[in-house]
């Protein structure tokens, strides 16, 4: 058995381990489905939108300060996940803003997939060729409707025939509070 520690959350993780399942049943060798999901983790992508910023000053995230200041101008942030940690991407002042800069960035995503399948990226122990296949994903706190409008606009604009929607756990959403809505791009790569 091996371990793998996916320095992700949500379904960029749930992708990989079902990229992980399906390649066991292939018969694929343990040590190649290992570099083969630890590649899926590294190069997946979750960005994600929150609706106020109360819940990131209570869990420390931010300031009492920035807090107060970004919800009196109405900025929101986009963050993403990087390395293992929550990072600013960039703000913004409404919510269709916000959506709109989500759908950007799975297309913009799904493009380098597409794009990089000659591409090889040599990483210790191992050489990953992207094959530019992504398995994409919408998460929400309490916001079941407008999840399902983002995952229907990611499939009618970046051709995304299944886009998996769910409600984001009890942890993250204590730290994002209702109304945010994060994208999960999970790009495959092929180990060798």
């Amino acid at each position: 058995m091996t371990v793998i520690d996916s320095g992700t959350i949500a379904m960029a993780m749930g992708f990989a381990v079902i990229r992980a399942a399906e390649l066991a049943q292939q018969g694929i060798a343990p040590a190649v489905i290992a570099d083969t999901v630890r590649a899926d983790c590294a190069a997946s992508e979750i960005i994600f939108y929150v609706d106020t910023l109360e819940f990131l000053r209570r869990g420390g995230r931010i300031s009492s300060l920035t807090s107060t200041v970004g919800n009196a101008l109405n900025v929101r942030p986009i963050l993403e996940m990087r390395d293992g940690s929550i990072q600013s991407r960039e703000r913004v002042r409404t919510r269709t803003r916000a959506l709109d800069i989500l759908v950007g960035i799975v297309a913009a995503a799904i493009a380098r997939g597409k794009s990089s399948s000659a591409n090889v990226h040599v990483k210790p122990n191992h050489v990953t060729h992207m094959i530019g296949e992504c398995d994409v994903a919408v998460h929400h706190v309490a916001d079941p409707e407008a999840a399902l409008a983002l995952a229907a606009r990611i499939g009618l604009e970046c051709n995304v025939p299944n886009v998996a929607v769910t409600e984001c756990g009890a942890v993250i959403a204590t730290h994002v509070g209702p109304g945010a809505c994060a994208v999960v791009v999970s790009p495959h790569s092929r180990s060798k």
